[in-house]
């Protein structure tokens, strides 16, 4: 679990600490005050071993279309795009503190065998990508590198350049952790159903409708579909008809991509961005009873945006808990002098805010 985060040089974030995380945060503020960078951090420093981090963050952003080059790929992750200084970005996760450093190298040209796709590839006339990882006294470095055609390889130390591993960017999510949720990237119905059927196979299928029924109580069964040869999920609401998952809202859609991605996250990390979405403000109380519980059960660590004030409220009980005083933090993200910094909240004085309306927005 990460309970501490040190940003230098990220995105709008020049040098920023958020200490006191913990298994619940829930972070507010005015837009483009960071929510969502804090996000991309967390994002950035889990998948920092997998090119595909940059498929996720560059899709979030809308920035894949446009041409495949060190600017749109990863110079955006620079604060005000200054490549001149290493972006820093130090975690405390499990009690160990561990940096992670990104920065410009030296402009390369050459060929790359390429054994993956059994051609050579030239790569893109631009400069590396330097990653420096460091955890207790091991330090692992490697270089990110574009390649054309949209791919990206791995360059590790004493390795020649024909070991490379060539990853080719699509809009499809890969195997990436954290689980990341958003209004720009959903989770894909194919993806739920494959998390899906792990339960099917397992029997645990009943524990998952048991909280969709807490959404709507008509859900009596899910089941695995297939059309084309696509996986897809249908749900049983005692009609004479199994109905596509898709057409029964964002709400129930987005509801089970939470849940399947902490039952399928032990112990790891999901992050949601405006997490209200696809909600009504009535079910936000039992939708963070719902995360708090599986928090506990699973181990895994969720991370949430929000702009909506009932969304805000409906967290109070979980964060007053007098059984895991330890579960919950709001956070909210505001700009004094053109620095962000973060005010953090105290379960009391939480309670306080919101019996008092106070505007933490």
């Amino acid at each position: 679990m990460i309970t501490k985060l040190e940003l230098k040089n990220f995105r709008c974030f020049e040098d920023f600490t958020f200490d006191g995380i913990r298994p619940v945060t829930l972070i507010a503020g005015e837009n483009n005050v960071g929510k969502s960078a804090l996000l991309e951090s967390v994002c950035l420093f889990m998948g920092r071993n997998t090119p595909q981090v940059f498929n996720v963050l560059n899709d979030i952003r809308g920035l894949n279309r446009m041409p495949f080059t060190p600017y749109t790929v990863w110079e955006s992750l620079f604060s005000n795009y200054n490549t001149n200084e290493a972006i820093n970005i130090r975690v405390v996760f499990d009690g160990t503190e561990c940096l992670l450093s990104l920065s410009s190298g030296e402009a390369l040209e050459f060929d790359i065998s390429d054994s993956d796709f059994g051609d050579t590839l030239s790569m893109v006339e631009n400069y590396p990508l330097k990653v420096q990882y460091i955890e207790n006294d091991t330090e692992n470095n490697f270089n990110y590198i574009l390649l054309r055609e949209g791919r990206i390889a791995i360059e590790r130390e004493g390795r020649k350049y024909r070991k490379y591993r060539s990853h080719l960017l699509s809009r499809r999510l890969h195997r990436i952790l954290p689980n990341y949720l958003s209004t720009k990237l959903p989770i894909s119905t194919s993806r739920i159903a494959n998390l899906l059927d792990s339960h099917l196979r397992h029997g645990t299928i009943g524990k998952i409708v048991d909280i969709l029924n807490i959404f709507d109580n008509r859900v009596k069964d899910l089941l695995i579909t297939s059309t084309n040869g696509i996986p897809g999920v249908a749900v049983d609401l005692g009609l004479p008809v199994k109905l596509p998952i898709n057409i029964l809202g964002d709400g129930i859609n987005k509801l089970l991509g939470i849940i399947l991605s902490m039952f399928s996250n032990p112990d790891g990390i999901l992050l949601i961005d405006e997490i209200e979405n696809g909600f009504h403000y009535s079910f936000f109380p039992k939708l963070w009873e719902i995360i708090g519980k599986l928090t506990i059960e699973t181990g895994c660590q969720v991370f949430a945006t929000t702009h909506s004030s009932e969304c805000i409220d409906g967290s109070l009980k979980l964060a007053t808990s007098s059984e895991n005083p330890d579960l919950f933090r709001f956070v909210r993200l505001d700009r004094v002098e053109g620095v962000v910094v973060p005010k953090i909240f105290s379960n009391d004085s939480f309670e306080y805010a919101v019996n008092n309306n106070w505007e933490v927005r």
